[in-house]
């Protein structure tokens, strides 16, 4: 019994840690969803908070703040209002950038405690984008209700606006944490790179803009100090706050600028090579749009589009692949900075009114022909010229490193040469160095064994016969041969050798002059007599 009570109370144990893990994760999740949420309100309570107190109210009301705050959240999520039967759709997007960092932070943090994996991702995905929809749909209506007409929201634009908007920020938030690290690691390496490719492009884009931005900041200093000194300094905090707002979108006119297309405001139009001036909106940021026609030396600036494809090219020219896997990334590239310069100028601007400052208009498909264009052609040139450059480089080397093997081939031949007849001197040389040996006064005994050795011919001298030294007239004595004796040949000698043939039962008088192992190196006398008398006949 006592065992059967230990295995349910192991078996109830069990069973309730999977459902105590359910619970951490649902308010993991809910936590990071919640958390997201506050963060965005709260954000969007202080501006609307220090809009109010710079605008001279003399109190802050809480329904002043909240008839306020609400349609400030629905702007930061980039949800088109009616203001006054008035269409507002130039939002600021500082706000929208600070919501996306916030919405991704929370669910990247709930990524890590959750050790998620992509599904789970997908998961915090929908429900990040499912609260927001929700809150953008009950927001719309309470907005619209509340303040009696004068602002206006379209719950199912504000719903599905919202949602997306958190979609893609959760999405952004779970990309940093790593959580699907597996999938885009199944992807083509080709399409991996080319959005690093892509995403370098839009940032040289949006430097460039930046550039230009600040260069005409600079030229209207007068009157950007004079903007921000005519009124008191509540009205000069509003106005900075508002000018920093909009800061993001101003980069944006100024990469449409450097591209060529330009921008529309109203009833201004600025590009490169001309200009339409209009009335201009008293606002700080707005002193850089040019008053006069437009001048020659602002076509300098389509070069940086192009400063910026080279330097893409380059980045592409060091990727270690082929010619045609290059240009497929930077193909893949283009097109993804395309679709995001596109996706900017569209977000960037929109009605404002129906005044002289309405549209705001950044032509979406001349900004991404300009991309392509002016940043793309560039840097494929680059890369192409690259390739050949490095090609011609590898066969130069190639070519160099074949020469100096050549050289090196023939060195070591002559060398082993060399030394093949550094070997074959001995034997050649022997008779010159029995005649030093023979000036110098030496008496020392030729080997018998070196003469055995060399019965080898010479083409100008004759054959080289072994001297048997001279026989005594009166025996069978044998006498040693001298070092002379070997050097010179006695042909006298020989002939007696030959002449007389020794019997059966009588040895030979030369056979105590070699040692018994050199006896099958060493011809025999009638060999070398014949041998020596040819050689006398051909002589």
């Amino acid at each position: 019994m006592v065992t059967l009570r230990t295995a349910r109370e192991e078996g109830t144990d069990r069973d309730a840690v999977p459902e105590a893990g359910q619970l951490d994760r649902a308010r993991v999740v809910s936590s990071s969803v919640l958390g997201a949420l506050l963060l965005g309100g709260l954000m969007v309570v202080a501006l609307a908070a220090v809009t109010l107190s710079t605008a001279g109210s003399d109190g802050i009301s809480a329904e002043a703040l909240l008839g306020l705050s609400i349609p400030g959240w629905l702007a930061s999520h980039q949800v088109p209002l009616t203001i006054g039967g008035y269409p507002f759709g130039v939002l600021p997007l500082l706000p929208t950038l600070i919501l996306l960092w916030l919405v991704g932070t929370s669910v990247a943090t709930a990524a890590r405690r959750l050790a998620a994996t992509a599904w789970t991702g997908l998961l915090l995905i929908a429900v990040t984008a499912s609260a927001h929809c929700v809150l953008a749909v009950a927001l719309a209506e309470a907005v619209t209700g509340g303040s009696a007409g004068a602002v206006l929201a379209v719950p199912s634009t504000s719903g599905l606006t919202a949602g997306l908007l958190a979609a893609v920020a959760a999405a952004l938030g779970l990309l940093r944490a790593g959580v699907f690290g597996e999938w885009l690691d199944a992807l083509p390496t080709s399409l991996r790179q080319g959005a690093r490719v892509g995403l370098f492009v839009v940032a040289g884009l949006l430097a460039a803009g930046t550039s230009v931005l600040l260069i005409g900041l600079l030229s209207a200093t007068p009157d950007v100090v004079g903007l921000f000194t005519q009124d008191r300094s509540g009205d000069a905090i509003g106005l900075l706050l508002c000018s920093l707002a909009y800061l993001p979108n101003a980069v944006i006119a100024g990469a449409s600028f450097v591209l060529g297309p330009g921008f529309v405001f109203g009833e201004t139009m600025v590009s490169p090579l001309a200009v339409r001036p209009g009335p201009i909106l008293e606002l700080p940021l707005l002193a850089a749009l040019p008053t006069t026609s437009a001048r020659s030396w602002w076509a300098v600036s389509l070069l940086l589009p192009i400063v910026v494809g080279l330097l893409v090219g380059r980045y592409c020219r060091r990727i270690d692949a082929a010619r045609g896997d290059r240009l497929r990334i930077l193909a893949w590239g283009l097109a993804m900075a395309a679709v995001l310069a596109a996706l900017a100028a569209v977000l960037a601007g929109g009605r404002l009114g129906v005044g002289a400052f309405d549209p705001v208009r950044l032509p979406a498909l001349g900004i991404a022909l300009g991309v392509v264009g002016w940043t793309g052609i560039p840097a494929a040139v680059l890369v192409l010229v690259g390739h050949r450059v490095a090609e011609s480089a590898a066969a130069v080397e190639a070519v160099a490193f074949a020469r100096v093997r050549s050289e090196d081939g023939d060195e070591s031949a002559e060398d082993e040469l060399a030394e093949g007849t550094s070997e074959r001197e001995p034997e050649t040389d022997q008779p010159d160095a029995d005649q030093r040996d023979t000036d110098s006064g030496t008496a020392d005994e030729t080997d018998p064994s070196v003469s055995a050795a060399k019965p080898e011919t010479d083409e100008d001298d004759g054959p080289s016969a072994p001297d048997l030294g001279q026989q005594p007239r009166g025996g069978h004595d044998t006498v040693e041969p001298s070092a002379g004796s070997a050097a010179v040949p006695d042909t006298a000698s020989e002939r007696p050798a030959v002449e007389h043939e020794p019997g059966p039962d009588e040895p030979s008088e030369h056979a105590e002059v070699w040692p018994e192992d050199d006896q099958d190196a060493v011809p025999s006398t009638s060999a070398a007599g014949s041998a020596g008398n040819t050689s006398a006949d051909r002589a």
